[in-house]
């Protein structure tokens, strides 16, 4: 007869073996991470339609893009904020009733976009405040700026009359070199200052994925192996760049494409022609869209470190009134995706994904909460 401490022991540890046992049976069934599929809704309809699009999100789940709205009689196209199930508007500089966009969100409610000024006179990249309805102008005059990407530490990425810039947690603005040609884009950050983006090179013969270093210095990432063309989109802390390159000279036929460690890797696509990935996270997950068989459908996709994934094949499109998600566009450390997809209707709604806890998960929180119970039981005895 086992003597009641060594009892407590065997009975904890069987515990713990059938959790690991169901753990893997459970693991074996589940072919891929599912996510619960919700619709962002949009500010409002009218002539310019009823329409919305993510740009980005952060840690929080605060989501931030662009959508309709019909503001005192006329059609106009706000920057958004989609926070705890309400979306409101990101208003234009001076509340001028124009055109507003967003770039991304970070994890202290900073949103970096752009906004036209009074008069549509000119396009400045414009900083918002989560909680508050001013925006700060960081612009220069009539010359045209895009805020497109923003870190935690505050820094915003863009371009000013089409060479790359970042502006400081305090508004300063860094022009930043192209690769030797006449135009430079910044379209993503990391926390540790590196910006990435496309540069023309000399003589403007083509455009290459660009990464900045925290100095402002230049480098060209490189192209997959018979390419001409690249562009990066999405940076992580890394230093892990996504986007696009494309295989022939011909940036139609392009695949994702991941710059890691110094190889250059080609993500594939989903039996189409052209993929393109749009950010990465701390975790190495990489989310984008790219073009079915037959290269007339894009849908979103999810590269998760070894597959390329269709969104679509992960989610209930329909039971939340899509026909298909799109394209992804970004993504935060927890996994949440956000991007664009087509309504039951033909609209285009921004979404919003939130994985949903694998069955090996709650089997093993199940088994351990019964062994622990179990435990306690026999000292109890």
């Amino acid at each position: 007869m086992l003597k009641t401490k060594n009892r407590s022991v065997f009975f904890g540890l069987a515990a713990w073996t059938l959790a690991a046992t169901l753990a893997g049976t459970a693991s074996s069934a589940a072919q891929a991470q599912s996510y619960q599929l919700l619709d962002l809704g949009y500010l409002g309809g009218g002539p310019g339609g009823f329409f919305s699009q993510a740009t980005g999100i952060n840690a929080q789940g605060q989501v931030v893009g662009i959508s309709s709205a019909f503001d005192n009689g006329a059609s106009r196209q706000y920057g958004f904020v989609w926070n705890a199930g309400s979306m409101s508007p990101l208003l234009p500089l001076g509340n001028t009733g124009f055109t507003s966009y967003t770039g991304g969100i970070n994890n202290a409610g900073q949103i970096a976009g752009t906004s036209y000024t009074a008069g549509q006179a000119a396009v400045h990249t414009v900083r918002w405040q989560l909680g508050n309805s001013a925006s700060t102008d960081l612009g220069t005059g009539l010359a045209f700026s895009f805020g497109n990407a923003i870190n935690n530490s505050g820094v915003i990425g863009g371009h000013e009359n089409n060479q790359a810039a970042r502006w400081s947690a305090s508004n300063t603005k860094q022009l930043l070199p192209s690769l030797g040609g006449s135009q430079g884009f910044v379209y993503g950050l990391n926390d540790a200052g590196l910006a990435v983006g496309e540069s023309l090179t000399i003589a403007d013969v083509t455009s290459r994925a660009t990464l900045w270093n925290a100095a402002g210095q230049a480098s060209d990432l490189g192209t997959l192996a018979g390419g001409s063309f690249s562009w990066a989109t999405g940076i992580n802390s890394a230093g892990h760049v996504v986007g696009a390159s494309d295989l022939n000279g011909n940036p139609n036929i392009s695949h994702a494409t991941l710059w890691r460690n110094g190889q250059v890797l080609d993500l594939g696509t989903l039996g189409g022609q052209y993929s393109d990935a749009r950010a990465i996270n701390t975790g190495g997950l990489v989310v984008g869209g790219s073009y079915l068989a037959g290269d007339t459908v894009q849908h979103a996709m999810l590269w998760n470190g070894s597959t390329l994934l269709d969104l679509n094949a992960l989610v209930n499109a329909a039971g939340a009134g899509f026909a298909y998600l799109e394209v992804a566009t970004a993504l935060n450390d927890s996994g949440q995706i956000v991007g664009n997809g087509i309504t039951l209707n033909g609209q285009t709604h921004a979404f919003l994904l939130t994985p949903v806890p694998e069955p090996q998960t709650w089997l093993l929180m199940f088994c351990g909460l019964a062994g622990l119970a179990l435990l306690r039981r026999r000292k109890a005895s």
